[in-house]
């Protein structure tokens, strides 16, 4: 059996958690052993990962007593920002026992597992070009940097040929292949069936948006839109489902526009499909998009969606052919105005997204990941 070992962060609820988790339970048991190592063991996904197919492993545990969590503070600045990475890397990274390592998530997890020995890959979920946060956040120093690290990797693999272009045009690698985010639309249609007992008043248009409530996510701009429906007489809500750092700022928005009883804060949700499910329309507000698995989820339950012109959305909704782009937040007003106020229009986008619902197949995207593993693993000869 070939040893896997996955890094991320921690197991928040995240997009590319959420890929890391729906893969972890679909890869072959009989042909890899898994491990997967979170740098702290928090984050609402955790109680998903199935302890019986994976090997769970982490370096920080938070505790209640109060003198351990004012040393577990000290050592993740420690690790994360005076020691030296390949240090660091050789102290948390198991160095033996281990055929491929996976630094499933950007920044801090890819560059410590730049350091590991052998075989390595790296996945990048977002458009580091339109949100170049690893920089931003300065887990890099500069662009060099962080391209001397990708290139220590065997392969770089990228949720959308514009995230691949990306890595190409920015970083100049050459090593990079793309592979579509395993979305498993079976489980993805049960779970969205499960209401229990939470239904949404239907006297109103429902929109809805999911994600994080970060900066990138655009929900500021999305927010004043809402109010400028409601301004013209239009009768709807706007439901936020997802939690973040920018939630306190985004409540402002929210009561400065006299939204109070208009936009919902739903937080998180371990099943956000059974909430979708209900949505008369679904909208990214995105700034940027590596690839959007809640847009591919929306399309999945058949939910009319309407987005930001970014790299993911514009790559699932084919340019524009099962879905609306729009290139900024005027033409996003005017694309949800037509959408409440237009059934007809509002029919048209609900029947694109149920025939780009069957484009999402996990069985491909999970060959093509274990295709990758194994010629990593074990690549071919060269005669």
């Amino acid at each position: 059996m070939k040893r896997l070992l996955f890094f991320v962060e921690s197991l928040s609820g995240g997009g590319a958690e959420r890929v890391l988790v729906t893969l972890l339970r679909h890869l072959d048991v009989n042909k890899y052993r898994i491990t997967l190592l979170t740098l702290v063991d928090v984050g609402v996904l955790k109680g998903e990962i199935d302890l019986k197919r994976v090997n769970y492993l982490t370096v920080i545990r938070p505790s209640s007593n109060p003198l351990v969590s004012l040393w577990n503070k000290g050592k993740y600045k420690l690790i994360c920002s005076f020691l030296p990475c390949p240090f660091v890397s050789k102290c948390i990274i198991p160095q033996k026992g281990i055929d491929l390592y996976i630094a499933f998530t950007e920044g801090f997890a890819t560059k410590i597992i730049s350091y590991a020995p052998g075989s390595k890959l790296a996945w990048v979920h977002s458009d580091l070009k339109d949100y170049p946060w690893t920089q931003d956040k300065h887990i890099y120093r500069n662009l060099g940097e962080e391209t001397s690290v990708y290139r220590k990797f065997n392969h770089v693999i990228c949720v959308s040929e514009s995230v691949e272009r990306t890595m190409r045009a920015r970083y100049g690698l050459t090593h990079t292949r793309t592979i579509l985010n395993p979305i498993d639309t079976q489980e993805i249609k049960a779970l969205a069936s499960l209401t229990n007992g939470e239904v949404l008043p239907s006297n109103h248009f429902r929109i809805v948006s999911v994600g994080r409530l970060i900066y990138q996510k655009g929900y500021d701009e999305l927010i004043p839109l809402i109010g400028r429906l409601r301004d013209h007489q239009m009768d709807v809500s706007l439901f936020l489902i997802g939690e973040g750092e920018e939630r306190a700022r985004l409540e402002r928005i929210t009561e400065e526009c006299h939204l109070s009883g208009t936009v919902f804060f739903l937080g998180y949700r371990k099943n956000p499909y059974a909430l979708m499910s209900q949505m008369d329309l679904f909208v990214c507000s995105s700034r940027a998009e590596g690839f959007s698995l809640v847009v591919a989820e929306a399309l999945t339950l058949g939910i009319p969606v309407i987005s930001m012109t970014c790299s993911g959305p514009d790559r699932l909704l084919d340019g524009g052919k099962y879905g609306v782009l729009c290139d900024n937040f005027d033409e996003l007003y005017f694309a949800m105005e037509k959408a409440v106020t237009d059934s007809g229009y509002l029919d048209q986008l609900r029947e694109k997204a149920r025939n780009r619902s069957g484009f999402f197949n996990i069985q491909e995207s999970l060959r093509q990941v274990e295709d990758l593993f194994d010629a990593t693993i074990c690549p071919p000869s060269v005669s």
